[in-house]
């Protein structure tokens, strides 16, 4: 009985630990095990003290609204229009790349395709069924956008 205690906190022991250089194993398990799609989009504009928000993710047409991502293990990113195409002339799918800060509050993804598309996120949320995006922009001539992009696991 006394080795059998031993070898379980032996174990507990050894799970416990984590492995330098793994921080964002969390994050980054939590990515790449489902699809996400976008199920808000709305952003704030400030400008001269008044902000004014729209809910982006209403005016998208609905082939849109189907689309999801796929963060895959290697930190390859990809696109893909999903079921309803908006366009049979344009790819089904697209590709990129990301990658997520060491404290696992930033994410930056990078599309290529028929444009490249830069993303540099605040990680305001991560769980096995929500990712919820953060960007602040500032656009001219004085207006800042707070837009919050949030994604249900598939």
């Amino acid at each position: 009985m006394k080795k059998a205690c031993f070898f379980l906190l032996i174990a507990a022991v050894f799970s416990s630990c984590k492995k330098s250089g793994d921080d964002t194993a969390p994050s980054a398990e939590l990515l790449t095990s489902k699809k996400w799609r976008l199920s808000a989009d709305a952003y704030t504009d400030v400008a001269g003290g008044t902000a004014t928000t729209t809910n982006a993710y209403a005016t998208l047409p609905a082939c849109k609204r189907d689309d999801y991502l796929m963060f895959n293990a290697d930190k390859s990113l990809t696109t893909d229009e999903g079921p309803t195409r908006c366009s049979t002339t344009l790819p089904q799918t697209l590709t990129g790349t990301w990658s997520i800060s060491a404290d696992q509050a930033k994410l930056t993804s990078h599309t290529v395709g028929y444009s490249s598309f830069i993303l540099h996120a605040d990680v305001v949320e991560l769980s096995a069924t929500a990712l919820h995006l953060r960007t602040v922009t500032n656009i001219y001539p004085a207006t800042t956008r707070t837009e919050d992009f949030t994604y249900t696991a598939l």
